[in-house]
């Protein structure tokens, strides 16, 4: 095989071509191909908001920021955001150190809040079950009611992603004994085997879609992705919430729910790392977690004499005139106006200006209210 032509250091390079000829090379190789298709709708939405194909020369910290403002005024949770923005500076520190660019990412992600964790009742599992028990039409030759029963059943016996159950080839599957196997392969981080026991209704369930021969035991035509569209109509049908959070990871919490409630080691089933994580799959109210109402002691209203009504004494508040300001207070100030000059026997005999002090105004415009 011969490897590609290195690029022009001192040029622009497309982020697309970077990611498949340099990036998916050297750092997804025998990864999933979810991980690759994640990487490549994150450069499609990261053109989409510049406008333009992105290249290298678009790898700052205040395109990044817009970015991430973008995806959030389209209503993407912050999960979502976040999930973005970190393979959109893992590309980009795999530029850096590859001296493709010289700026390293710095840039923010949003914070994400802690959801409580929610988990299908019982209740409403029998609505789910009764939905696919009626589900009409076939999928790939077997019976859509058998096909949607035995994977539910196999996730409630198993807690496995769907992902790995969708993987799952009849080759996996002891019926005579009841197991099942997952491969790492088809497992997230592929790192280990798993095997779980199978309930015998379970197994009934899965002989009856056994025919046609084929490989998988879960076939499925078309785009993967469109089983989680179909199963939005099965939840539909059931009179269930349809949100991403109600698809297939839900019966994933249920099964971990359930077990811990029964005393079961949650962490192990789930295979999960730390128990930190589990923590996030447990509906508290499935398992008994220990609370405030449960332990305290009610308070009782004791009997208490009412004290007879105080009457309130009136005040009466003193009104003050309002001061002048403004406007008013300016054409108040200035000189005493003044009269002009009045015979001596009203104003003196002197006949200069005299202030009035009291009585009507005067003045020279009406001379004949002075003389009367």
């Amino acid at each position: 095989m011969i490897a590609p032509a290195p690029f022009p250091q001192n040029e622009p390079v497309l982020l697309t071509e970077l990611f498949e000829t340099k990036y998916r090379p050297l750092r997804l190789a025998g990864k999933s191909i979810t991980g690759v298709r994640h990487h490549r709708e994150m450069l499609r939405r990261f053109s989409a908001f510049l406008g333009q194909p992105a290249t290298t020369d678009n790898l700052n910290d205040e395109t990044a920021s817009g970015f991430m403002c973008w995806l959030a005024d389209r209503n993407l949770a912050a999960r979502s955001v976040n999930s973005y923005l970190d393979r959109l500076a893992a590309l980009w520190r795999f530029a850096a150190r590859k001296n493709y660019v010289r700026e390293w990412p710095e840039f923010g992600r949003l914070k994400e809040p802690d959801r409580i964790p929610q988990a299908w009742s019982e209740e409403q599992l029998s609505r789910l079950f009764g939905a696919c028990a009626t589900a009409s039409g076939e999928i790939c030759g077997v019976r859509a009611s058998g096909w949607w029963l035995a994977l539910h059943k196999v996730i409630l016996d198993t807690a496995e992603r769907i992902s790995a159950v969708l993987a799952l080839e009849w080759r996996d599957i002891d019926l005579g004994n009841g197991w099942v196997t997952f491969r790492a392969e088809n497992r997230k981080g592929k790192t280990r085997d798993i095997a779980r026991r199978l309930h015998p209704d379970t197994v009934e369930c899965l002989r009856g879609i056994i025919e046609p021969a084929r490989a998988k035991v879960f076939p499925w035509a078309g785009c993967a992705t469109d089983v989680w569209r179909f199963y939005g109509y099965l939840l539909e049908r059931a009179g269930l919430p349809t949100d991403r959070i109600s698809k297939f990871h839900r019966l994933r919490k249920t099964v971990a729910s359930q077990f811990a409630a029964k005393g079961g080691d949650a962490t192990a089933l789930l295979d999960h790392s730390s128990r930190k994580v589990t923590l996030a799959y447990l509906d508290p109210k499935i398992v008994v977690v220990q609370q405030a109402a449960d332990v305290l002691s009610r308070v009782e209203s004791a009997e208490v004499t009412p004290e007879p009504a105080k009457k309130v004494p009136v005040v009466k508040l003193k009104l003050e005139r309002p001061r002048l300001t403004g406007r008013r207070l300016h054409r108040r100030k200035g000189p005493p106006k003044t009269f002009g000059p009045r015979d001596a026997t009203q104003h003196g005999a002197s006949g200069q200006n005299v202030r009035r002090v009291s009585g009507p105004r005067c003045n020279d415009r009406r001379p004949e209210r002075l003389q009367r």
